[in-house]
């Protein structure tokens, strides 16, 4: 086929000289423009590099906070024991804090003894006001504070004369 049979063909089919030209130099862009250069990787991978190294921190914090709040919550749920141990049994229960043990434990003596554990780490700091809390089988208990301590963190559990509950009066 020559070059002439190839022209008037695409004259026929509506190509002019003009628009096929054009065609091709928009085909030779989108060509020659198949993926990212290099340095748009790179420019990239810095953003994403930079962002991550924002979460980072912040996620560690998270992570701290959570812990936290499941320690303050264990401490909850072991005054909420002693309370429904000594209503269920119809008995006084008394928690104690027992440091001078090799672990710190909680010690619960009534219808039935057991320790709980405190499961504190090297720079908590957990304080019960007063040392003993009893538990009465009417529900009610012995007013006091248990405050518990993690670096900056403070959350305090109140221990109310009426109900028997704790109740979480800060965080922080």
């Amino acid at each position: 086929m020559s070059v002439f049979g190839f022209a008037l063909r695409q004259i026929q089919a509506g190509v002019t000289p003009d628009s096929a030209a054009a065609s091709r130099a928009s085909c030779a862009g989108v060509r020659n423009r198949r993926g990212f250069s290099l340095f748009e990787m790179l420019v990239a991978l810095v953003i994403l590099g930079i962002m991550a190294g924002m979460a980072g921190p912040a996620l560690g914090r998270l992570l701290e906070g959570l812990r936290f709040r499941q320690q303050v919550d264990h401490y909850s749920a072991i005054l909420r024991y002693a309370g429904l141990l000594s209503v269920s049994r119809g008995e006084m229960v008394r928690l104690h804090l027992d440091r001078e043990s090799e672990d710190c434990v909680f010690e619960i003596s009534g219808p039935v003894e057991e320790s709980k554990d405190c499961r504190l780490h090297d720079r908590d700091v957990l304080v019960m006001d007063p040392g003993d809390f009893y538990f009465f089988p009417e529900g009610n208990a012995t007013p006091g504070t248990l405050t518990f301590t993690r670096g900056n963190r403070v959350a305090r559990l109140r221990l109310d004369l009426l109900t028997g509950r704790p109740e979480l009066e800060e965080r922080q």
